[in-house]
């Protein structure tokens, strides 16, 4: 049987060394992540246990506001900017 994932609108930016050099508190900062600049990275604590994000890796918050890292390579193979303009989404696939 085939299925198809439904869409769902997020929220993402990715993790930079801006963000982790900010001075804490910083607009920069998203609520719910720990950043850790001395390590160069991120975490957040989930009923999984607790995920860690790299320098490039994106933080994700879904529609039901639950946050997760995902890597760079993997999030721009699933999810589409909605902020680019229409021609550049005409060759990508959905």
């Amino acid at each position: 049987m085939k299925n198809h994932e439904i869409q769902m609108m997020v929220e993402a930016c990715q993790l930079t060394d801006e963000i982790l050099d900010a001075q804490h508190p910083s607009d920069l900062h998203i609520p719910g992540v720990v950043y850790d600049p001395k390590n160069r990275c991120a975490y957040i604590d989930t009923p999984e246990g607790r995920m860690r994000a790299a320098v490039g890796d994106y933080i994700v918050r879904n529609q039901n506001g639950d946050l997760y890292f995902c890597k760079s390579d993997e999030f721009e193979a699933i999810y589409v900017r909605m902020d680019k303009p229409a021609r550049e989404h005409a060759h990508e696939n959905p």
